[in-house]
């Protein structure tokens, strides 16, 4: 598979990621303000949905780079095992973010809670990983566009 097909495709799936999470945190920032958001309910399940599936392959990769040296992962490309090892070198770094404290499973059972503390740390950790999507969907556009 060529390079800018990789690029591409990491791309979309970067907005579709961006999109589940903005769904996401404006059906939390609304419930939590006391709206019902009846019509963006499916849409944040949805989301939820897309997010959990993310959160559980990062977190395949994430184990396999932090047990040790460089092996090769089946099935990941490289693009991704690279934002997988992005997410790797902030928690490492210690920045104080709820996504990177939390193991990834718990991250991804706050998506489903309902209470208000955990949808707090849900949006915590959405803000947090909209930073880590956004500067790899920088780099993505950057290796397909050049520098314009």
């Amino acid at each position: 598979m060529s390079t800018d097909w990789l690029n591409i495709q990491s791309f979309q799936q970067s907005q579709e990621l961006l999109s589940a999470i903005n769904t996401l945190s404006i059906h939390h920032k609304l419930t939590g303000k006391g709206y019902l958001d009846t019509n963006r309910k499916e849409e944040a399940e949805q989301a939820v949905e897309t997010l959990v599936a993310f959160f559980k392959k990062l977190d395949k990769i994430v184990q396999n780079i932090e047990d040790g040296p460089r092996k090769p992962i089946l099935g990941v490309d490289a693009r991704f095992r690279h934002l997988a090892e992005n997410y790797v070198q902030a928690k490492r770094a210690r920045s104080p973010s709820p996504l990177l404290e939390l193991p990834l499973s718990q991250v991804r059972d706050l998506f489903y809670s309902e209470r208000s503390e955990d949808r707090s740390k849900s949006l915590a950790v959405l803000a947090a990983f909209r930073e880590l999507l956004e500067e790899h969907v920088g780099v993505d556009a950057r290796q397909l566009l050049g520098d314009i």
